[in-house]
């Protein structure tokens, strides 16, 4: 996949295009059902197609201090690129960006600069400044301009609509096994493995202690089995709390990870954690004894629980 970043580097002679455009956030499944529509779209005209996506993500560009993505940057383009998107153009959400209006941003980016030939959106997409423009304007802009307008209806499970919004409340309430199913593979977090303080290979149970990136959202407190992707490629079963620890002290919240049946230095390589299912919430301990049989009791519940995950995945 071709990464353009800002208009400058976009290469025009691709010539007449089918677009895309959103945060893309998760690239859940809804996503993934518009891009596969750009694609076919892209295939029966015999243009190319791009995407064109945000950095940051417009909320954060626009001061909600509170938000955070369910996917990075880095994140969110590796997912486009295993769509089989074959060129993204970045566009910095910068204040002229945000301000731009509806018109403005479709007919001097998506029709001068990229040549649109086709617009692939949702039935609930917004644009241009304070999200003035819908999908009944893209067809009024589309009749003046000359392009077309294909529109992707939701998908939905279980009656509920799959979205970024909703897949973001169901992971900061811990239920990380429904969003899985509206992302289409297991919710992650991964970061450099960094030095803790020693408490889980005191308790017998050794973990390690991920350094996210901040503007990762994190599944609500609690303990999760989880699958742990090491450096080597192995994905292995673990147990990871989300939380402050509060039986020892409470202060940021730690994504800390025992892999089972492992015993190697993981310090300074990176990890992946995969969410599969929430066994309990966090909560304090005031026996260390009473702790480390809690933990133990944990393992025995993540085994189960992945165990059977594996059985239905055959």
């Amino acid at each position: 996949m071709r990464i353009f970043r800002g208009l400058d580097e976009y290469d025009q002679s691709l010539g007449p295009t089918a677009v895309a455009v959103g945060a893309f956030d998760g690239v859940h499944i809804g996503h993934q059902a518009l891009l596969k529509r750009l694609l076919e779209e892209s295939e029966t005209f015999g243009i190319p197609a791009v995407v064109v996506t945000f950095t940051p993500h417009p909320q954060v560009a626009l001061g909600d201090g509170t938000f955070r993505a369910l996917s990075t940057d880095e994140e969110r383009i590796a997912l486009l690129e295993e769509q089989g998107i074959p060129d993204l153009l970045v566009l910095q959400f910068d204040a002229a960006l945000a301000n731009m209006s509806a018109r403005q941003f479709v007919q001097d980016v998506l029709v001068e600069r990229l040549r649109m030939r086709v617009a692939v959106v949702g039935s609930s997409h917004s644009f241009g400044a304070r999200r003035e423009g819908d999908v009944d304007y893209l067809w009024q802009l589309g009749a003046s301009f000359g392009f077309s307008v294909v529109v992707v209806e939701p998908l939905k499970i279980e009656g509920e609509r799959v979205c970024s919004s909703r897949i973001r409340e169901l992971i900061s309430a811990g239920q990380v096994d429904v969003a899985a199913r509206m992302l289409g593979r297991y919710y992650s977090v991964a970061g450099q493995v960094i030095p803790g303080d020693g408490r889980g290979e005191s308790l017998g149970f050794p973990t390690a202690n991920v350094r996210y990136e901040e503007t990762k959202l994190l599944p609500g407190n609690g303990v999760y089995a989880t699958k742990t992707l090491t450096p080597d490629g192995e994905l292995l079963d673990s147990v990871t709390n989300v939380g402050v620890v509060p039986t020892f002290k409470e202060g940021q919240v730690l994504v800390e990870t025992h892999i089972l049946n492992f015993n190697q230095p993981l310090y300074g390589q990176r990890l992946e954690v995969r969410f599969v299912r929430k066994i309990r919430d966090e909560r304090k301990f005031y026996l260390k004894e009473t702790l480390q049989r809690q933990i133990a009791a944990d393992v025995r519940k993540a085994k189960e629980l992945l165990a059977a995950e594996e059985g239905q995945g055959e």
